[in-house]
């Protein structure tokens, strides 16, 4: 599909490339970690106030894009990803509700639900990845550990 010789600025060059990009892009997801879900990092924050919030709600649950687009999505396979949900973050359920989310545990109705930010991370990144495993259109999947270091000592 890709020309053998072309000069990358031509206008052909540049369609066959976008082209090629788009098919490889639609069967491909990167996941980045997901780290501290609401803005506070520690509890002496001055955002740390009951004034506060409301927008820290707002901002954990914007902050969790993979779980808001993908939650309800026809392209997500249901009973494949109810079946890793049911081995990786059971007993926790995630619902979404006009684009709030809310976490509830199965095992204790009792309980109420609680807003996102109030969900451990490892909760949070490991339903992301019950979903994005479960997508019927990607086909592979990279994880990206930007924190990670590696120390070798000689």
């Amino acid at each position: 599909m890709i020309p053998k010789e072309f000069e990358s600025t031509s206008k052909e060059a540049l369609k066959t490339m976008n082209t090629l990009y788009d098919w490889l892009e639609r069967g491909y997801v990167g996941i980045l970690p997901m780290r501290s879900n609401g803005p506070l990092q520690w509890t002496k924050s001055r955002c740390n106030k009951q004034k506060h919030k409301r927008r820290n709600y707002k901002k954990a649950c914007k902050r969790a894009e993979i779980l808001l687009h993908l939650l309800d999505d026809e392209m997500v396979d249901e009973k494949q990803e109810i079946n890793f949900s049911e081995h990786i973050v059971y007993p926790y359920q995630f619902k979404k509700l006009n684009g709030k989310m809310s976490l509830s545990n199965s095992d204790r109705l009792d309980l109420p639900t609680k807003p996102l930010l109030k969900t451990p991370e490892g909760i949070l990144e490991a339903k992301q990845l019950t979903l994005i495993l479960s997508h019927k259109e990607f086909l592979t999947i990279t994880f990206e550990e930007p924190d990670l270091e590696v120390c070798i000592r000689t």
